[in-house]
């Protein structure tokens, strides 16, 4: 016998050296931007999440400083209100004093009552008395007084500022005692109602019975009766005081208090923490050239004052902190306006949770995108040993396909001619023999050729060659390959292919290699039946699509469950665990890929008891 003409010389293709190495990056190809993205991305959401987050909290830190300047501010301004209603109640007490003394109260007393006032509370200045004099009463007054101040008389100051007998007049408000005297007297005896502005405030308080004060008052020169002025109007007792009339009637005279505003301030702050926060006190009822009244300047720790320098104490405030309490005492429309003083931004601690959040962000951004190119790193090395794990395994199989090809193609070859030798000694036996040897031989080739495409596939160098053909004609070929392996479990192949079909394009030798094994997954789980192939043109989702249905038996057919569950691994391409399972074999997860390459699909369906029909979907026109 001679050697068969299609054995074929043993695979002696070149080989990549496993020792050759290359770079990680060799396996993307994309743009280097694109391959770090994640990093990108990370250090941009990570730097645009710090600043969002920087700004929020010194957001919420400005927030902090202007409620705790506001607290702080409110505390001051409901402290001087405090106090300056106590001075207006101490101030009333002389009205039960001297209703205690049925309104006839001489020097000596008066002195004894007002001196622990004056001891105790440094910031009243002086308290006087101030009798309604008529001007008949006028002389016998004076002579009265004269008795105890032999220098007395009722007053005013003329032009020059020189203290002269007061003009002659209706009534007269004048001073007759003074405490403390020394610094005052030379007040004593003058006429308030002979200013205007004590005249006014001096009707206003008569004619409402209330306690009424000036500011800027200056009763005399060289004196300590300059401040916040309050008049107490004093009542004959008993006396009836609803109309104006019988209130004017039953004036006795005033209680007068003059109280220093600092002083007030300074005791108020006395209760309090020690803050630099400048207050500034108003009186409304001015002209706005005269409204101010006192400045008082806020207080820093000396410590923290000693440890900063000039820059520092002279950096500008927020200006939005400023607290304004206005109220009414006395009459008059007062106004306290708290602001921040030098060095205020020192005691709020403002600043550095902004900074740490941000020096946070920035660090944890930093970590993370450390971690993201650590994390490529170990992926790109772990894709390069897996690339050179798949080209060692291919290069393998292309190896083992190749030497296994070279005595299958002999033992096929040598079959075909034992069984022309057989055909002419017309020995059916040894013909059955010689035929289940050829289609075994035939069997393994196509799995060493699988094997051969499975490398390419995973090697992603598969090509395929386009070519319109006969769809009849396509199939003539397949049923003299696939005949003896439908025979071989005692089945019959019947193929229904009309003229209609015509032609579709396609790679011939690939179309051959998948439906051979679709007919051959079905022919083995079918014994004794008939295996049949319909092939149609149809049009659907606006394609043309040249369908191959291929139907059998296959053990009296699958569930739905089943037939779910083998569409979603035909969809991936798994293979099956066992040979037993109605599941994929090696030529079918090949096949998957291939009918992907060409733009098809398949569907399973399945008769329960019946068949079970695998429908290829291949589109007539190729998508090049």
């Amino acid at each position: 016998m001679g050697k068969p003409a299609n054995e074929v010389e043993s695979y002696t293709g070149g080989e990549e050296s496993p020792h050759q190495h290359r770079h990680p990056s060799h396996l993307d190809k994309r743009p280097l931007w694109q391959r770090y993205l994640p990093i990108i991305l990370t250090v941009t959401i990570g730097i645009a999440l710090s600043i969002v987050l920087y700004y929020l909290t010194l957001a919420w830190d400005h927030q902090r400083v202007k409620a705790d300047f506001k607290k702080a501010a409110e505390d001051r301004t409901f402290a001087i209100q405090r106090s300056l209603v106590f001075n207006l109640d101490l101030l009333q007490t002389f009205e039960a004093f001297f209703k205690s003394r049925n309104n006839s109260v001489d020097a000596q007393t008066f002195h004894a009552y007002s001196q622990p006032f004056l001891q105790r509370y440094e910031y009243i200045k002086a308290i006087q008395w101030a009798p309604l004099v008529n001007d008949a009463e006028r002389n016998a007054f004076e002579t009265t007084v004269k008795q105890s101040i032999p220098d007395f008389r009722i007053s005013d100051f003329n032009a020059d500022g020189q203290k002269v007998p007061a003009a002659q007049r209706p009534l007269y408000f004048p001073l007759q005692y003074i405490d403390p005297t020394e610094g005052n007297s030379i007040a004593q005896g003058v006429d308030l109602s002979s200013v205007q502005a004590f005249n006014e405030v001096l009707n206003a308080a008569r004619d409402d019975t209330k306690s009424r004060a000036i500011s800027h008052a200056t009763i005399a020169e060289n004196t300590n009766l300059i401040g916040l002025t309050v008049f107490l109007p004093i009542y004959q007792i008993d006396a009836p005081l609803d109309s104006m009339e019988e209130r004017r009637a039953a004036l006795k005279g005033f209680v007068i208090g003059v109280f220093e505003i600092g002083s007030i301030l300074d005791v108020a702050m006395t209760y309090l923490d020690e803050r630099p926060i400048e207050i500034r006190v108003y009186d409304k009822s001015l002209p706005p050239d005269r409204q101010f009244l006192y400045l008082y300047l806020g207080q820093l720790d000396s410590e923290l004052l000693e440890s900063v320098d000039a820059s520092q104490l002279t950096k500008k405030n927020e200006p939005a902190l400023e607290v304004v309490k206005e109220f009414n005492f006395a009459g008059r429309d007062l106004s306290v306006e708290c602001t921040p003083s030098v060095g205020y931004h020192l005691t709020t601690g403002s600043g550095w949770q902004a900074l740490t959040v941000l020096a946070l962000g920035f660090l944890v951004t930093l970590l993370m995108a450390g971690y993201f190119y650590a994390a490529m790193r170990h992926a790109y090395h772990l894709a390069e040993a897996a690339e050179e794990a798949n080209q060692a395994q291919s290069r393998f199989l292309a190896n083992m396909s190749h030497q296994l090809r070279t005595p299958l193609n002999a033992i096929t070859g040598y079959s075909e001619l034992l069984r022309e030798e057989a055909e002419e000694l017309d020995d059916k036996s040894i013909i059955q023999d010689i035929d289940k040897i050829y289609i075994s031989a035939r069997y393994l080739l196509s799995l060493s050729e699988g094997i051969l495409d499975l490398s390419k596939i995973k090697a992603g160098e598969i090509e395929l060659n386009w070519a319109i053909t006969e769809v009849k004609h396509l199939l003539t070929d397949i049923v003299d390959i696939a005949t003896p392996l439908v025979k071989k479990n005692n089945n019959a192949l019947i193929i229904n292919c009309p003229n209609s079909v015509g032609t579709m394009q396609t790679d011939v030798t690939r179309i051959h290699q998948v439906l051979f094994n679709l007919l051959n997954n079905v022919s083995e789980a079918t014994e004794n039946q008939t295996v049949t192939v319909d092939v149609t043109r149809e049009y659907k989702d606006g394609k043309e699509w040249i369908c191959f249905n291929i139907s059998g038996y296959m053990g009296g057919g699958l569930t739905e469950e089943q037939c779910q569950h083998l569409r979603l691994r035909l969809s991936k391409a798994e293979t099956s665990a066992s040979e037993t399972d109605l599941g994929i074999r090696m030529g079918l997860v090949i096949s998957a890929h291939l009918w992907h390459l060409m733009g098809g699909y398949v569907d399973v369906k399945s008769d329960l008891g019946r068949s079970v029909t695998f429908t290829l979907y291949l589109p007539a026109q190729a998508a090049i």
